[in-house]
């Protein structure tokens, strides 16, 4: 098809000279810099050409890329006599478009657009009345409690392309489009289309199609530069555009007419299905003017029509590029079944509710916008006014250009930036935070960002946390449950998930001792799950136990005691908007809240969903269920439930992988308590079987190494308040609810309590112990060897005081003791060794966070005979 080429404007710029000379005088008058400050820096323009004989037509952000490379993060380019600004780093881009949103908002008048019939464009507006109004109502139509409405239209259309590409695979670009189209048409106008020949579809493809080829952003701005253009006559020497415009203005009036009518028929007629305009043209004030009625239906049609025209660009485009990836990056699509695969099985398609499991899948999305940037300039926005950044003068209409394709391709930020490659973003045991994909540049910047809105919540998702709740009634409810599920009778039913777990955590360490971290991780994930929601996680890397890790490690990193303190005295920092300086700690929360919500609805539904087809194995979850009273409120009996599993899953899994964390740290150590722990041990099972429950009472040795740990490096050092304070503001920490005196001390009412317990300052009770820096388990055994009666671990005051102490503690201390008698029956632990045979010396360091852990260290765990290996493999 024939479109403006460059041989072609020459032609017009010679019949036109004294016009062009004038009319670029102006524009360069009209942008004078009256501050005597540069441009940003940029290649140098050729006379009245500017850049864009230098400019890549086809691929423009691979030559704005490569400029920034040798220009900066931010560059000055002119082409035809108009100012571009092009912004190459998402640092500059979110100084400007986000925290000048004011003077960045504009779009560019691009008389191309009037041209070629597609001014409507929500995108394109200008800042004003008219845009404010189009995204009114196209939030109302995507707002967020729209979107479950939406599941039903994404399902089934999901499951028509999977029918069609197992019938016809190699027409799979054809399945694509239909899959777009049909769900944009469905939203926008309740339409239901079944082919790309469909005339509505059609359409719109050809428009899209025909802009692509006639609508360049460079020749966009060549019509902007010259706008007396568009008035040359289409016979016209090089002005065959004409004829395309002429063409595109039939077409977009059919895109953005025909569907609304059909949808304002439906509605005369009763049968309109529920859809964005039904539901924006239904909203109309009845007594509203007919000027008023036509501007707003003026409004909805081209509101709908954006909808339709970018979401089937660019969701197409999108699906593409991933069927690309996965035949490029064979690996990948195999991870993903894997994933898939672990939370899914071969018995149903997934779901949106299995989301929050598949994080790896999650990741390929997030890879494909960097990977192939589906706008790689994004859409360009306008100076309202002139501005000054770092020093450099930025004039009043100058074009402003965000380079997607640049900030995806930052080396600083991306290795390999090539490469498909989705692990390149943190999974759940990844300390780094990852923030919500629509947080991607792709989806803009500013106001004219595309985002959807997050409710506002508590501010990391946390308030459900048992641990937190204030002193009344749900917590009470909290509590009852705790102890119904939690008691030491009901504790004995899971000693035997407990030893099967260890025997798996045996033969994870025999096949794979250097990653004794993870396994130790997974066999107190598996644990905690088990007694939860019955819950059998994977052996390795499973979804579950990477959201939990991913939770409890964003919560050590970005709520430090400090923090929390800060939040509490001021809790009106909770509503600082995320751009705000200092406020980084909101991007995390959001964050935080979307794994929160994870870990608390997923395997609480999966409980539901085993129970209701009668499957689902005993558990804390399904006991407190089936026990709901009926006649009381049973929302808010099941939301109890709900939250103290959650409770429990995320305080065990973190306070057990640190005490594990810890007993390997000590045995390194002390490799003197190490050998007469194993002593004590052959002494009662020998090396023929492996320890039992029933041997416990004959191993006080090992029993008192599980006390002298949670002594020596007490992994809640300061009871509630690492898990309070950290959560939350104001309502977290302990208050006294009345004047107290003790010890002729006043405690006022409602202040404060930090610390509930400080369990280090007890632990290091000098009047108590001796020696108290050292790892001494017969600090708690008597001059026979027996237990020192009063010195249980369950009593110990890591696990809290008064009506707030730990129910899950004997669960909690009984599948420690497990892991730990296993452990010691098995294996040597010992310091590891460098490549010349000498050891590598450990120090006694620790981290803090939600709960206190050693510093990651290196060592080895080695088989004590054949026998027990062999008994250990026997055992699974």
């Amino acid at each position: 098809m024939a479109f403006l080429v460059l041989g072609e404007v020459a032609l017009i710029v010679c019949g036109v000279l004294a016009t062009f000379t004038l009319f670029v005088g102006q524009r360069l008058q009209s942008n004078r810099n009256m501050h005597g400050l540069p441009y940003p820096p940029g290649p140098k323009p050729l006379p009245l050409l500017g850049n864009i004989l230098h400019l890549n037509k086809s691929e423009p952000w691979l030559s704005y890329t490569q400029w920034s490379k040798t220009y900066g993060e931010i560059i000055y380019v002119r082409l035809l006599g108009l100012n571009f600004i092009v912004l190459n780093s998402e640092k500059v881009a979110r100084a400007l478009l986000d925290q000048r949103s004011t003077v960045y908002s504009d779009r560019p008048q691009m008389p191309a657009h009037e041209m070629f019939g597609v001014d409507f464009n929500t995108v394109s507006l200008p800042y004003g009345d008219e845009w404010r109004l189009h995204r009114k109502l196209l939030h109302n139509a995507m707002r967020p409690d729209s979107v479950p409405k939406q599941y039903e239209i994404y399902t089934s259309n999901t499951h028509t392309l999977l029918k069609n590409l197992l019938d016809t695979p190699e027409q799979f670009e054809k399945h694509i489009k239909t899959f777009v189209g049909s769900i944009i048409l469905s939203l926008a106008y309740g339409y239901d289309t079944s082919s790309p020949d469909d005339p509505i579809f059609a359409a719109v493809e050809q428009l899209i199609s025909m802009l692509t080829q006639s609508l360049s952003p460079e020749r966009a701005a060549i019509l902007s530069a010259f706008p007396f253009i568009r008035h040359l006559p289409a016979w016209f020497p090089g002005a065959a555009f004409q004829r395309d415009a002429i063409a595109c203005r039939k077409l977009a009036r059919q895109v953005l007419n025909v569907p609304f009518d059909l949808v304002k028929e439906n509605m005369i007629k009763g049968r309109a299905s529920p859809c964005m305009v039904s539901e924006c043209i239904a909203q109309i004030n009845e007594n509203a003017g007919e000027e008023e009625r036509q501007r707003m239906e003026h409004a909805i049609k081209g509101s709908a029509a954006t909808l339709f025209i970018a979401g089937s660009e660019t969701n197409t485009s999108v699906l593409h590029a991933f069927i690309l990836a996965m035949v490029l990056y064979p690996e990948v699509q195999a991870k993903a079944h894997r994933e898939i695969d672990s939370v899914v099985g071969p018995s149903r398609l997934p779901g949106n509710q299995d989301r929050s499991s598949l994080p790896y899948v999650d990741n390929i999305l997030r890879e494909l916008f960097r990977w192939n940037p589906i706008v790689p300039l994004g859409m360009p926005h306008a100076t309202s006014s002139s501005d000054i950044y770092n020093g450099f003068f930025i004039p009043k209409g100058a074009f402003v250009i965000v380079n997607v394709w640049a900030m995806s391709r930052d080396s600083d930020k991306y290795d390999d930036v090539e490469d498909f490659k989705p692990e390149r973003y943190p999974l759940a045991d990844n300390t780094e935070t990852v923030p919500p994909l629509t947080h991607d540049p792709v989806f803009g910047m500013g106001r004219r960002v595309y985002r959807p809105v997050i409710p506002t919540h508590t501010l990391f998702g946390m308030d459900f946390s048992t641990v937190m709740l204030p002193y009344g009634d749900e917590w009470r409810l909290h509590r009852k449950l705790f102890h119904q599920a939690l008691r030491s009778e009901s504790e004995a039913r899971y000693r035997e998930i407990y030893l099967t777990r260890a025997r798996t955590l045996l033969t994870n360490l025999l096949d794979a001792p250097a990653d004794f971290e993870v396994h130790l991780k997974s066999f107190v994930a598996s644990n905690v799950m088990a007694l939860a929601y019955g819950y059998e996680t994977a052996a390795r890397d499973d979804s579950m136990v990477r959201i939990v890790i991913s939770l409890v490690n964003l919560l050590a990193k970005a709520l430090s005691p400090e923090r929390a303190a800060v939040l509490s005295a001021f809790p009106i920092l909770e509503r600082l908007p995320t751009w705000f300086p200092g406020a980084g700690f909101k991007r995390d929360a959001v964050y935080g809240k979307q794994l929160a919500a994870q870990v608390l609805d997923v395997p609480f539904n999966w409980v539901k969903d085993n129970m209701a087809a009668g499957s689902a194995p005993p558990s804390m979850v399904a006991d407190c269920l089936a026990q709901i009273d009926e006649k009381d409120d049973y929302d808010k009996q099941e939301y109890a439930i709900k939250a103290t599993a959650a409770t429990v899953f995320i305080a065990g899994f973190e306070t057990g992988s640190s005490t594990l964390h810890t007993f390997n740290l000590a045995m390194l150590l002390y490799p003197e308590v190490q050998a007469k722990a194993q002593a004590e041990i052959d002494s009662i099972i020998g090396s023929d079987r492996l320890p039992h429950f029933d041997d416990r009472q004959s191993l006080p040795y090992v029993d008192a190494i599980l006390r002298e740990l949670v002594r020596w490096n007490p992994v809640v050092p300061l009871g509630e308040y690492r898990t309070q304070a950290a959560f939350h503001t104001q309502r977290q920490v302990k208050m006294s609810t009345k004047d107290t005196i003790f010890q002729k001390v006043i405690v006022k009412r409602m202040v404060h309590m930090v610390y509930e317990a400080d369990a280090w300052a007890m632990g290091r009770d000098e009047d108590r112990f001796t020696d108290v820096e050292e790892f001494k388990p017969e600090r708690f055994l008597n001059s026979d060897g027996t237990p020192i009666e009063g010195s249980e671990l369950s009593n110990n005051p890591i696990f809290g005081l008064g009506r707030r102490i730990c129910p899950g503690r004997f669960a909690s201390e009984a599948f420690i003791w497990t892991a730990v008698v296993s452990i010691l029956a098995a294996f040597r632990i010992t310091k590891a060794k460098d490549a010349e045979g000498k050891e590598i010396d450990v120090e006694r360091q620790f981290t803090t966070g939600i709960s206190v852990r050693p510093v990651d260290f290196p060592c080895w765990f080695i088989s004590r005979s054949k026998d027990r290996e062999k008994t250990i493999r026997e055992s699974v």
